[in-house]
């Protein structure tokens, strides 16, 4: 017996083009109901693998923790190993020297039927052994995360991830916190200069209601550190920078601070963790929302800029000085509203 199974694949569509059975024999009815188990099996796969949001910039990825995948749990779900899904093998553990109580819960079908990790800001921490890809050295910075702020954080400054020994403001590192009002900052400093979190933060909290998406931008040769919230630019700011090389000696710890004062933990469900050693471009960062707004049902759709277009007089005509004529505009914006339309005259208007 001889089968064969042609499928045609679309954006939106799957279909079933052609089905064929030869046999030595009529196929009975039965023997051909017999297939119908592994078609729907085919197409659930086929299906699933089209569908499912793909993150698709790839370029000065450093670290890429998605707690679907490469999550290791015990019996009581406790996480004992979040592995990087980047080429660089920066996986996230207990701690070398820790207890079981530092330890983190993996929370199944927490966002969008997604998974997250959970810390409870009493003990829970995670490292990842120092690396000189998850150092900024001497270029650009990106943080993006998925997570949702819990009730009972500990700390002026609670960790959701970092890399700094926090002994001073300007100590050696990076990292990405919280206030107690949920104001996400960011530390970025060469142990002399740079900013800390106090002074570098966003205009909005991170929500203890929904979970959101969050990308912190460090842009040396610009001088900003941006904050996009969802997908919106929700505060760009002008800090001082480091005029040296970031290259902390320290671990990554994830949900708490251990060093310093070792009282900043986050009480926080991370679902997603993404880091790239550059600043991504807008078509980059777009893509990246894009994938997990779709992942984790968060709503973002990228802007469509308008257009305009000069609808009179008509292109190419000429009149004798002096003339009087209208200039008129056919404007319109896709996902918005055009509220105004200004005409130059070179640079002037």
């Amino acid at each position: 017996m001889r089968e064969r199974l042609t499928i045609k694949l679309d954006s939106k569509k799957i279909r079933i083009i052609e089905f064929f059975s030869e046999v030595t024999r009529p196929a009975s009815a039965l023997r051909f109901r017999r297939f119908k188990p592994l078609l729907g099996v085919v197409l659930i796969a086929l299906a699933t693998s089209i569908c499912q949001a793909q993150l698709s910039v790839s370029d000065g990825l450093a670290l890429w923790l998605k707690a679907d995948k490469g999550v290791t749990a015990d019996g009581a779900g406790k996480v004992t190993v979040w592995a990087d899904q980047s080429p660089n093998g920066n996986n996230a553990a207990e701690r070398l020297d820790g207890t079981a109580d530092e330890l983190p819960l993996l929370v199944p079908n927490d966002v969008n039927s997604q998974p997250a990790v959970r810390f409870d800001g009493v003990s829970n921490v995670l490292e990842i052994a120092n690396s000189y890809t998850l150092q900024p050295l001497d270029g650009d910075w990106t943080v993006i995360f998925v997570a949702k702020r819990l009730q009972n954080s500990v700390g002026d400054f609670p960790q959701i991830i970092g890399c700094r020994p926090w002994t001073a403001p300007a100590d050696d590192g990076w990292a990405v916190a919280y206030s107690g009002a949920g104001l996400v900052g960011s530390h970025l400093a060469d142990g002399t200069a740079g900013h800390d979190l106090d002074v570098t933060r966003s205009a909005s909290p991170l929500s203890q209601a929904n979970f959101e998406m969050w990308q912190v931008e460090e842009n040396r040769g610009g001088g900003t550190t941006s904050f996009y919230r969802n997908g919106d630019l929700d505060a760009i700011l002008t800090p001082a920078m480091p005029t040296a090389t970031v290259a902390p000696v320290d671990s990554v710890y994830i949900g708490r601070d251990i060093g310093g004062a070792n009282n900043r933990r986050a009480n926080m469900d991370l679902a997603e963790v993404i880091i790239y050693n550059r600043v991504l471009s807008k078509t980059e960062r777009e893509a990246v929302t894009t994938y997990l707004s779709d992942k984790y049902g968060l709503g973002y759709v990228p802007n469509v800029p308008p257009t305009a277009s000069i609808s009179s007089p008509a292109n190419g005509a000429s009149f004798n000085v002096p003339a009087t004529f209208t200039l008129s505009v056919d404007a319109a914006d896709t996902d918005g509203s055009v509220k105004k339309v200004d005409f130059y005259a070179g640079s002037s208007l």
